[in-house]
């Protein structure tokens, strides 16, 4: 009922301005062949029926043809249960070699050591059915390495899912580039989107029947034994729709979880924690480059999460590894060693240039001097000049924002006329400085005050803090990091830059 309710709605739409195909999700023979074609830029909710060659003749229409056809034969492969497939996968010389050198199927381009022991250590840990943490550094390709070793899976072993990749809705786009880009084979569907576009989703790319819209259609195949459950292989969503399809998505017996921004799961009475805690997974993998960040309770969650049974109880955990104790803090190492791998980016990644800092000490201007005295002195009677209202509850932040700029206080920048002596500093710093600049502050209307100066130099720069949307940061990130970029600067706060963002063009 809901597909052929779909069908009608969607044979009416008139064809989308957007004339580019980015994925083929089905095919109806009647008459003639017609494809349901997804359009780049728009949700599924926006997929239309097309004829055969309308589908090809439109931008990327050939390639998504050739592309789901693929998609197709790769659904008739037969293969084998898990557990036979990890015996020969163990078993297997040649498997076992492929992991020494980078695997033909990975096209994205080469890999590094350090990268291809991180794929090959997630390799063995699933072998021997093991949970683990990628705790690599930021910096190092961890997203690379969970796309490598999910291909390894689907083409070196022949397990093809169904893989879930949980990620923050930020990085979603830069998930799916990278699994493009290093395994184009790979069926991958992003399960965002309204309530309409996950229907379609649901309806199209789960069930291997069409007939069904959900997994209730799905599993009537599983008696042939030969063929997949799924559509996809691998489903990338939110930890937002983790909670709210956790009905229809719990119900998946899911081979691999791969958690991204895994310091989401460092409390253990969070939703998102117990509702994953209560889903079917045969193995699970957690990324974060901040695995203790706080407290043992933390880390004792990310543990009990992958293995419960191995450690089950917090107080225990922190009583039997006290970080007081030396020894118990050798005993900690052994412990997560089999499920922890962590290198850092001096360590491994020898390529890259030494760091040099240029620390250049820039004193306060006049009129940073004067709102200094006047909070330290709480003087609101000029500080709350004009419509300003300045409550020094907490003086130290109120000084802090003097520090970083004297136009975070209303009444400075409507009273301010200008200070020749005051751009020199600031002048020579920027002078001197690479061709990319990164800026980080913590403060949002700092950022705003530094791409006003950078509009009034003409130097060409990017944005980037907690109300920039997905497809905007997605974007910026494109434009700052293409060959012959004219941007001069990247400005990004702390905590919105501290999720999927590659800026690997940025030499300052």
């Amino acid at each position: 009922m809901a597909l052929a309710r779909w069908q009608h709605i969607a044979c009416r739409r008139p064809l989308p301005p957007v004339r580019q195909v980015e994925r083929v999700v089905a095919e109806r023979e009647a008459c003639a062949t017609r494809y349901l074609v997804k359009w780049e830029g728009l949700p599924y909710a926006e997929c239309t029926w097309e004829a055969e060659e309308d589908v090809v003749a439109a931008t990327g229409g050939g390639a998504a043809v050739g592309a789901f056809a693929r998609r197709q034969q790769r659904l008739l492969e037969p293969s084998q249960g898990i557990d036979a497939q990890r015996a020969a996968f163990r078993a297997s010389k040649q498997m076992t070699e492929a992991l020494r050198e980078q695997p033909a199927f990975l096209a994205g381009g080469q890999l590094r050591d350090y990268q291809l022991v991180g794929v090959s250590w997630m390799a063995y840990a699933w072998v021997n059915d093991r949970n683990g943490i990628l705790a690599d550094e930021m910096g190092l390709g961890k997203t690379v390495q969970c796309v490598s070793m999910l291909g390894v899976l689907s083409e070196t072993v022949g397990h093809r899912g169904p893989f879930l990749v949980v990620v923050p809705l930020s990085v979603v786009p830069n998930w799916l580039r990278e699994f493009k880009k290093w395994t184009p084979e790979a069926s991958v569907v992003v399960y965002v989107g309204d309530s309409r576009s996950r229907e379609v989703i649901r309806t199209f790319e789960f069930p291997m029947d069409q007939g069904g819209s959900g997994v209730a259609g799905v599993r009537r195949q599983r008696s042939g034994g030969k063929s997949r459950e799924f559509r996809f292989e691998v489903l990338i969503t939110t930890y937002e729709l983790v909670l709210k399809d956790a009905g229809m998505l719990g119900s998946i017996r899911w081979s691999y979880l791969m958690v991204d921004e895994a310091h989401r799961l460092k409390n253990s009475e969070s939703a998102l924690y117990q509702e994953l805690a209560t889903w079917s997974f045969r193995n699970k993998l957690l990324v974060t480059g901040t695995p203790l960040q706080n407290n043992m309770r933390e880390l004792w969650a990310l543990l009990h999460f992958l293995e419960p049974e191995q450690f089950p109880d917090c107080e225990s955990f922190e009583e039997q590894y006290n970080t007081k104790d030396a020894d118990k803090v050798t005993q900690l190492h052994a412990a997560l060693r089999p499920h922890l791998i962590r290198r850092a980016v001096k360590d491994v990644e020898r390529s890259l240039p030494p760091k040099t800092e240029r620390i250049l000490r820039v004193g306060m201007s006049p009129l940073q001097r004067r709102y200094y005295k006047w909070i330290l002195t709480r003087n609101f009677k000029e500080l709350n000049k004009g419509q300003a209202r300045v409550s020094l509850l907490n003086v130290l932040i109120e000084l802090k924002k003097c520090c970083n700029h004297p136009f975070l206080f209303e009444s400075a920048e409507e009273n301010y006329r200008g200070d020749e002596h005051d751009k020199t500093a600031v002048d020579r710093l920027i002078v001197t400085s690479g061709k990319m600049v990164l800026l980080d502050k913590l403060m949002v209307r700092v950022l705003d005050i530094i791409s006003d100066y950078m509009r009034l130099r003409g130097l060409p720069h990017q944005r980037l803090d907690g109300s920039t949307p997905a497809a905007q940061r997605h974007t910026a990130m494109e434009h700052f990091n293409a060959p012959g970029s004219p941007d001069f600067a990247f400005l990004l706060s702390t905590r919105a830059g501290g999720l999927g963002i590659n800026l690997a063009t940025a030499d300052t």
